[in-house]
């Protein structure tokens, strides 16, 4: 069975591929003449044409400008927008496992220079102790008891890549996520001291978003940026994918404003340290 993101995504692409057509038909214009001043192949156009690729934004823009169908633009933008969002269900990996969608993140990794994310209520995959981990991934939907044990694994796996050299991982977590009692305070504790020891690292940039400070922006959702290519949101059902250069540039410009009010280093680890004390607390209080 082909999954529903996938047969949403390729309706769409056939969409934009027919409305081109229909206008250069009704317009009496050859694909030739059109390849031709648009600077592409013909073979690329028919290919856009019939739903086979999707075009760049500049290629669009190309195609819509030798067309002289201004007024077009913006119903074909509109289709070309939502190629560029992909909401990926997690059932799927309800059938293929979640170890299968924590080798897919890898690989993407892997594939990336720069990742910076964002995250205002939990600690990021790549920076998770195990124990932390498979608590949070035991209350993502779809994830079977006998299905946990190997997605924790394989997110631990994900972190040799924090020790290579030449890549860079830059991340903004609120106090707030830290102080989420979602584990109990061993956990937490442990979970907090592993972040001190990883913002050590050359390859690692880590900032925190202390309560007693302003906040520049309404957190309303972590995000994950790969090179300057895709943003990555996660949903309790589903992943969704961004990839529209505009879209792109809006979460960069929003990651760099809690970058900038974020502290690092010593002033981060001071705020470390406040939390530990806090779990520290809460633990005497539980023993109490």
């Amino acid at each position: 069975m082909v999954d529903p993101p996938d047969t949403y995504q390729q309706a769409r692409l056939s969409a934009l591929g027919l409305r081109l057509r229909q206008i250069r038909e009704q317009a009496g214009v050859s694909a030739r003449s059109i390849a031709a001043r648009a600077d592409i192949n013909q073979s690329t156009l028919s290919r856009i044409e019939t739903g086979k690729i999707r075009p760049s934004v500049d290629v669009l823009d190309r195609i819509i400008a030798v067309m002289g169908i201004e007024t077009a633009a913006e119903e074909l933008h509109d289709l070309l927008g939502v190629l560029h969002t992909e909401a990926e269900h997690l059932r799927r990996y309800a059938r293929k496992g979640f170890g299968a969608l924590q080798n897919q993140i890898g690989a993407l990794e892997r594939r990336t220079r720069l990742v910076r994310a964002f995250q205002p209520s939990l600690v990021p995959g790549l920076l998770q102790t195990a124990e932390y981990a498979a608590q949070a991934l035991s209350h993502v939907y779809y994830v079977t008891s006998t299905d946990l044990a190997q997605a924790a694994h394989g997110r631990i796996e994900r972190q040799s890549i924090l020790h290579e050299p030449g890549r860079e991982f830059r991340y903004v977590i609120t106090e707030s996520a830290l102080l989420y009692w979602v584990c109990p305070a061993r956990v937490m504790l442990a979970q907090v001291d592993r972040l001190r020891e990883l913002a050590t690292l050359p390859t690692v940039r880590l900032g925190i978003l202390p309560q007693d400070r302003p906040m520049p922006n309404f957190p309303q959702h972590g995000f994950t940026l790969y090179d300057d290519e895709r943003v990555q949101i996660e949903l309790h059902t589903s992943h969704v994918k961004l990839t529209a250069p505009a879209d792109v540039s809006v979460y960069a410009a929003t990651y760099a404003e809690y970058e900038r009010a974020a502290v690092h280093g010593e002033e981060a680890e001071t705020v470390l340290r406040r939390v530990m004390q806090e779990y520290r607390r809460r633990a005497d209080m539980r023993d109490a």
